[in-house]
């Protein structure tokens, strides 16, 4: 595993679920902040390796990808479980490589509550389009799972953010 980086080759093998994260996205929402805001929306958004891994698109394809990006943020966001007094930069997140499957890398404090939760892995699985919701808008949905090592019976389980 290399440094600030959670998986760099996501395998369920001997692993224990320590939480399941899900997010939709409004493409037609991040197609407007988008428009409206152009780069100052991605460099809010993005780390500057998922920029990097932008260039080229243009159009309904750049649209697509950030907004599979936001939907895996917010999903990783729901596993790690931070208070709402412990905010981040999005850029802390990195959803890199292929769309599909992607790697997750984080950095600061969300590597810090990764690290708490002894979470060795995430999984990150994103659609190749959107659905039609039930709204009538293009919507991308995300899952991810924390996945922690398999614990023995003399292993206690350590306690999730905000649990006593």
């Amino acid at each position: 595993m290399s440094e600030g980086c959670v998986a760099e080759r996501p395998s369920t093998r001997g692993a224990q679920v320590a939480a399941v994260g899900v997010d939709t996205a409004d493409v037609g929402e991040v197609g407007r902040s988008l428009d409206a805001y152009a780069d100052r929306y991605r460099d809010f958004l993005l780390s500057p390796r998922e920029r990097a891994e932008q260039a080229g698109l243009t159009g309904r394809a750049l649209v697509l990808d950030t907004a599979r990006r936001w939907a895996a943020k917010e999903a990783v966001t729901k596993v790690l479980g931070p208070s709402d007094a412990d905010p981040w930069p999005w850029r802390h997140i990195e959803v890199v490589g292929d769309a599909r499957r992607p790697t997750v890398r984080l950095h600061g404090r969300p590597r810090e509550l990764a690290d708490r939760l002894e979470i060795h892995e995430l999984v990150v699985e994103a659609p190749d389009l959107p659905r039609r919701s039930t709204y009538l808008t293009d919507t991308i949905t995300v899952t991810a799972v924390g996945l922690r090592p398999a614990r023995t019976a003399d292993q206690p389980t350590p306690p999730q953010e905000g649990t006593p």
